[in-house]
Protein backbone atom coordinates (compact mmCIF):
# COMPACT_ATOMS: atom_id res chain seq x y z
CA UNK A 1 0.00 0.00 0.00
CA UNK A 2 1.22 3.47 -0.46
CA UNK A 3 2.21 6.14 2.07
CA UNK A 4 1.89 9.80 1.90
CA UNK A 5 4.68 10.94 4.11
CA UNK A 6 4.48 14.56 4.50
CA UNK A 7 7.22 16.72 6.74
CA UNK A 8 6.48 20.38 6.98
CA UNK A 9 8.28 22.50 9.02
CA UNK A 10 7.40 26.35 9.52
CA UNK A 11 8.98 29.09 12.28
CA UNK A 12 7.39 31.85 13.24
CA UNK A 13 10.19 33.38 15.84
CA UNK A 14 13.75 31.98 16.81
CA UNK A 15 16.37 31.49 19.42
CA UNK A 16 18.58 34.39 17.76
CA UNK A 17 16.14 37.31 18.58
CA UNK A 18 18.07 39.05 15.44
CA UNK A 19 15.93 37.11 12.95
CA UNK A 20 13.14 38.38 11.91
CA UNK A 21 10.36 36.54 13.65
CA UNK A 22 7.45 35.55 10.35
CA UNK A 23 4.26 35.31 11.39
CA UNK A 24 2.67 32.65 9.57
CA UNK A 25 5.52 30.53 8.85
CA UNK A 26 3.87 27.38 11.44
CA UNK A 27 0.28 28.22 9.86
CA UNK A 28 1.40 27.36 6.49
CA UNK A 29 3.20 24.73 7.86
CA UNK A 30 0.43 23.19 9.81
CA UNK A 31 -2.35 24.18 7.42
CA UNK A 32 -0.55 22.26 4.38
CA UNK A 33 -0.20 19.16 6.39
CA UNK A 34 -4.04 19.10 7.24
CA UNK A 35 -5.10 19.97 4.06
CA UNK A 36 -2.84 16.98 2.61
CA UNK A 37 -3.88 14.37 5.14
CA UNK A 38 -7.63 15.49 5.06
CA UNK A 39 -7.99 15.69 1.10
CA UNK A 40 -5.76 12.61 -0.06
CA UNK A 41 -7.07 9.09 -1.09
CA UNK A 42 -8.26 6.79 1.64
CA UNK A 43 -6.73 3.93 0.11
CA UNK A 44 -3.43 5.66 0.60
CA UNK A 45 -1.42 5.07 4.43
CA UNK A 46 -0.99 9.04 5.59
CA UNK A 47 2.52 9.70 8.06
CA UNK A 48 3.08 13.05 8.99
CA UNK A 49 4.87 15.30 10.92
CA UNK A 50 5.40 18.54 12.06
CA UNK A 51 8.01 20.85 13.07
CA UNK A 52 7.73 24.24 14.61
CA UNK A 53 8.73 27.10 16.97
CA UNK A 54 7.56 27.16 20.31
CA UNK A 55 9.09 30.63 22.09
CA UNK A 56 7.33 32.36 25.03
CA UNK A 57 3.83 34.24 24.30
CA UNK A 58 3.51 31.95 20.76
CA UNK A 59 0.28 30.21 19.80
CA UNK A 60 1.51 26.53 19.55
CA UNK A 61 0.48 25.16 16.57
CA UNK A 62 -0.56 21.64 15.73
CA UNK A 63 -2.37 18.99 13.95
CA UNK A 64 -4.37 16.01 15.84
CA UNK A 65 -3.05 13.09 14.80
CA UNK A 66 0.54 14.70 14.20
CA UNK A 67 3.67 13.88 15.45
CA UNK A 68 5.14 17.52 16.32
CA UNK A 69 8.68 18.41 17.43
CA UNK A 70 10.29 21.39 17.90
CA UNK A 71 12.06 23.06 14.58
CA UNK A 72 15.60 22.61 15.39
CA UNK A 73 18.67 21.79 13.21
CA UNK A 74 18.99 17.72 14.62
CA UNK A 75 14.97 17.21 14.74
CA UNK A 76 15.14 18.37 11.10
CA UNK A 77 17.75 16.59 10.09
CA UNK A 78 16.53 12.89 11.79
CA UNK A 79 13.33 13.70 10.76
CA UNK A 80 14.27 13.83 7.29
CA UNK A 81 16.64 10.77 7.43
CA UNK A 82 13.89 9.06 8.66
CA UNK A 83 11.40 10.00 6.12
CA UNK A 84 13.73 9.21 3.23
CA UNK A 85 14.73 5.47 4.23
CA UNK A 86 10.98 4.96 5.27
CA UNK A 87 9.88 5.50 1.58
CA UNK A 88 9.32 3.32 -0.79
CA UNK A 89 8.91 3.25 -4.46
CA UNK A 90 5.26 3.70 -4.47
CA UNK A 91 5.19 6.67 -1.73
CA UNK A 92 5.36 10.32 -1.97
CA UNK A 93 7.09 12.33 0.28
CA UNK A 94 6.62 16.16 0.71
CA UNK A 95 8.77 17.90 2.47
CA UNK A 96 7.75 21.96 2.98
CA UNK A 97 9.73 24.38 4.98
CA UNK A 98 8.75 28.07 5.79
CA UNK A 99 11.07 30.01 7.11
CA UNK A 100 14.95 32.29 7.00
CA UNK A 101 17.51 31.24 4.98
CA UNK A 102 20.63 32.96 4.15
CA UNK A 103 23.16 32.33 1.98
CA UNK A 104 27.39 32.62 1.86
CA UNK A 105 30.00 32.50 -0.96
CA UNK A 106 32.83 30.34 -0.16
CA UNK A 107 35.39 29.55 -2.91
CA UNK A 108 33.01 31.55 -5.66
CA UNK A 109 30.15 28.65 -5.08
CA UNK A 110 27.31 29.99 -3.62
CA UNK A 111 25.62 28.23 -0.67
CA UNK A 112 22.18 27.90 0.75
CA UNK A 113 21.30 27.59 4.65
CA UNK A 114 18.10 26.61 6.42
CA UNK A 115 18.22 28.60 9.43
CA UNK A 116 16.30 26.35 11.72
CA UNK A 117 15.00 27.94 15.37
CA UNK A 118 18.17 27.09 17.06
CA UNK A 119 20.40 28.64 14.21
CA UNK A 120 22.93 31.43 14.47
CA UNK A 121 23.35 33.11 11.20
CA UNK A 122 26.95 34.36 12.02
CA UNK A 123 28.10 30.20 12.75
CA UNK A 124 27.25 28.00 9.50
CA UNK A 125 27.59 24.77 11.39
CA UNK A 126 24.41 26.18 13.39
CA UNK A 127 22.42 25.70 10.10
CA UNK A 128 21.58 23.37 7.71
CA UNK A 129 22.98 23.51 4.09
CA UNK A 130 20.15 23.22 1.44
CA UNK A 131 22.34 20.69 -0.25
CA UNK A 132 22.55 18.76 2.56
CA UNK A 133 18.32 18.65 2.84
CA UNK A 134 18.93 17.64 -1.21
CA UNK A 135 20.96 14.72 -0.25
CA UNK A 136 18.82 12.85 2.38
CA UNK A 137 15.52 13.66 -0.03
CA UNK A 138 17.45 11.58 -2.87
CA UNK A 139 17.85 8.51 -0.62
CA UNK A 140 14.19 7.88 -1.01
CA UNK A 141 13.98 4.69 -3.09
Amino acid sequence: MSTLRVLSVGINSYEDRGLMPLGLAAKDASCLVDTLLDRWPANWQREAVLLTSSHEGEEVVSVPGVTTDLATRNHLLTHLGVSSQRAGPEDLLVFFLAGHAKYETVEGKLIWYACLDDADPREPDTMVPLGRMLEELRKCR
